[in-house]
């Protein structure tokens, strides 16, 4: 069988790592609840060779829903399966004759994990154009919005999302929903994502909780948040898993001085912004006079 990459990049196999840094004494528990989860995972996730009808062509080499990936950890750190060795999901008699061969429970050293530094903005600050008719009505709010960055970084966004305006957007007035259209259209243009690892504003559709995860770091790091945000994958439960780390981000971000503001644009995704706790009335209050809609952030009643 030609190799899938699947196999090795697939996100549920992101839910094991917690396994590697906790002690050995609590490892057990973690896998217990990844053996739990495993029918849920093999119905949400595309694995290869795990497809209920794989077993139906001949040389798939399809062995059953045995969760190996776990197995394989249990293996390789030797970690005590005595309270799981019967789980259904557990391929018991291959870990039995392996049990003979597994000595002490492997203890790794901690790695400290740590955002990766910004790239540097450019030194250069290109002259930032007059604000176009349109714009007029935004402009204290995208100076709100982009004043953590430096201002190279300011300008060059606000002369891109002019450029987007131009060449993309073909209506008469500017409402809020398409300002924030035209934001994120900038934010491409002066490849603040991809070259600067900054993001303003998240953009995400409704179910991609990995790109959720991915921009919320960003947004740490953009506002000059040292520590990593980095949540516990198995602890991410409910149906709506980008509301979930939307929520858990906001709840890590209280104790340094900031907080998540989503914006309501009745589209099938999320958007949302950071701004310091101490102007977050303020921040509020600008925006919803400029036309947004706002949510609030409610444990369990997701929006």
């Amino acid at each position: 069988m030609q190799d899938d990459p699947k196999l090795y990049h697939n996100s549920l196999y992101k839910k094991l790592y917690s396994v590697f840094d906790a002690p050995p004494e609590k490892r057990p528990k973690i896998i217990t609840g990844f053996l739990d989860n495993w029918e849920k995972f093999l119905l949400k996730e595309d694995i290869p060779m795990m497809n209920s009808d794989d077993h139906d062509r001949p040389g798939c080499g399809w062995t059953g829903y045995w969760c190996y990936p776990a197995a394989a950890l249990v293996a390789a750190l030797n970690i005590d399966d005595s309270t799981f060795i019967d789980h259904e999901f557990y391929p018991t008699d291959l870990m039995f004759a392996c049990a003979p061969y597994r000595g002490e429970p492997v203890i790794l050293p901690p790695i400290v994990d740590a955002p990766e530094p910004l790239p540097p903005a450019p030194k250069r600050k290109p002259k930032r154009q007059p604000a176009p008719a349109l714009l007029i009505p935004f402009t204290e709010v995208f100076d709100q919005l982009a004043a953590t960055l430096p201002e190279s970084l300011q300008n060059t966004l606000w002369n891109q999302m002019i450029t987007w305006l131009k060449e993309e957007y073909e209506g008469d007035t500017l409402d809020a929903i398409d300002f924030i259209y035209a934001l994120n259209g900038g934010e491409v243009g002066a490849e603040l994502n991809s070259r600067f690892k900054r993001t303003l504003m998240l953009h995400v559709d409704w179910k991609d909780d990995e790109s959720a995860l991915h921009f919320t770091q960003q947004m740490a790091r953009t506002v000059g948040i040292d520590a990593l945000f980095e949540p516990d994958p198995l602890s991410l439960n409910a149906p709506e898993r980008v509301w979930e780390v939307l929520f858990i981000f906001n709840e890590w971000l209280a104790p340094q001085g900031w907080c998540v503001l989503p914006l309501n644009l009745g589209d099938d995704a999320y958007h949302a912004c950071l701004v310091s706790a101490q102007s977050e009335e303020e921040v509020r209050t600008l925006l919803e006079s400029t036309g947004f809609s706002l949510h609030t952030f409610t444990a369990g009643k997701p929006f």
